[in-house]
């Protein structure tokens, strides 16, 4: 060949959940395929700094806040688009960004894929219009972190890769191509977290002999963090209380001026890179119904009393792993989470029904499984890759 294949595996902020599955299976793929593809990790709508970009990034985080903040808001906007279907769905994006997209398709023919990768559903939606209009030559792949398949993921991609059995199902029924299923994406560092519950306490300063709880509510700290955590902290009770608060720095400030209980440990944190860590140190993870917060505590045998749904997919994402899976319980408002956050400290066997049905869920391999997947797509253009692998 005169050129490696060209992979190019985007990455947008709209909560973490799209981040790290895009992550996990780039690693992978680099690991498995670098040498015979070039690997190219694109942060699409910032790298280059231009402004029309820029601010559709920052559309999409403050979407993902308000999704956060705002019930009503929440409500209405996947009601609607599961009410009205995907392709009317995407009309009303297309036109809603109609002065961003020439940008955004022409830093995707920039970037000439011979394989684009798509955790969120823009970037896969904009190259398959491309690829209609003969301006793109590529396959179009995309990874389904939800339970469902969201209205706005467009459903010509080439392949569609998901996580559990459900959205599979979703995918086979809607989607002309080639679906398949693989474990949850996790990030590869957890497959690095070789210490004992006890050895990640020790290493983290944390008591080795009290119950411990980590709370997070995403990457922007919203929802009910606050007062689960207040709550908490104010028990006569010997737990350890760890608050991650993500990007909420005003959260955070505060929590360093509360006194807990003298009997409580109580460690409020910022933005973190370890946050594995934090899972496999924890008893209890508390908060919001994301797939990737769930499942990576998940994965370390950590149940989840989970505090809210931050939208409509995290509803679904929630009656999945907790009413389906029985990997937790909800505890959706304060007098609930009191009366069963006070149920687990009385007595902690309460969650081994919990940490029984957690273990199919701790399979690491997605990210390796996904890699061969985009690999076996890429062969199709350029079967010489085989003769080499």
């Amino acid at each position: 060949m005169d050129k490696k294949p060209r992979v190019v595996f985007t990455f947008v902020e709209a909560g973490m959940g799209h981040i790290v599955p895009a992550t996990g299976i780039s690693d992978a793929f680099e690991k498995k395929y670098g040498d015979v593809c070039e690997v190219v990790r694109s942060y699409i709508f910032k790298e280059d700094n231009q402004k029309e970009l820029l601010e559709y990034q920052d559309v999409l985080i403050n979407d993902t806040k308000k999704l956060a903040k705002s019930k009503i808001y929440a409500y209405f906007e996947h009601n609607l688009g599961e009410m009205i279907g995907s392709k009317l769905t995407l009309k009303f994006l297309d036109n809603h960004f109609k002065k961003v997209i020439p940008f955004i398709e022409q830093k995707l023919i920039d970037l000439k894929p011979d394989v684009l990768f798509a955790s969120y559903y823009s970037p896969a939606h904009y190259a398959l219009n491309l690829k209609q209009k003969g301006k793109l030559d590529c396959s179009v792949v995309t990874y389904i972190p939800d339970p469902i398949l969201y209205s706005a993921w467009d459903r010509r991609a080439d392949i569609f890769i998901t996580n559990n059995s459900q959205a599979y199902n979703i995918a086979k029924k809607e989607c002309k191509h080639n679906v398949f299923e693989v474990p949850f994406v996790l990030r590869k560092e957890a497959n690095e977290i070789k210490l004992s519950k006890q050895e990640m306490r020790e290493k983290l300063g944390l008591p080795l002999d009290k119950f411990t709880i980590l709370l997070s509510d995403g990457a922007y700290g919203q929802k009910k963090l606050k007062e689960y955590t207040e709550y908490l902290i104010n028990l006569d009770k010997n737990i350890t209380v760890i608050s991650i608060c993500g990007k909420n720095t005003e959260l955070l400030e505060y929590f360093k001026t509360l006194k807990p209980n003298k009997n409580v440990t109580f460690l409020p944190l910022g933005f973190v890179t370890n946050m594995l860590e934090y899972n496999r140190a924890s008893d209890l993870f508390v908060g919001k119904g994301g797939a990737n917060a769930l499942v990576e505590s998940f994965y370390f045998g950590t149940p989840a009393l989970v505090s809210a749904y931050a939208n409509r997919l995290e509803y679904y994402i929630s009656n999945f792993y907790i009413t389906k899976c029985r990997c937790g319980e909800l505890a959706l408002n304060l007098k609930t989470f009191k009366k069963k956050i006070n149920a687990i400290l009385e007595n902690p066997k309460i969650l081994d029904e919990y940490v029984h049905n957690l273990q199919p869920l701790q399979d690491n391999s997605g990210a390796e499984k996904s890699a061969d997947i985009i690999f076996e797509e890429l062969t199709k253009k350029f079967p010489q890759l085989k003769q080499n692998n």
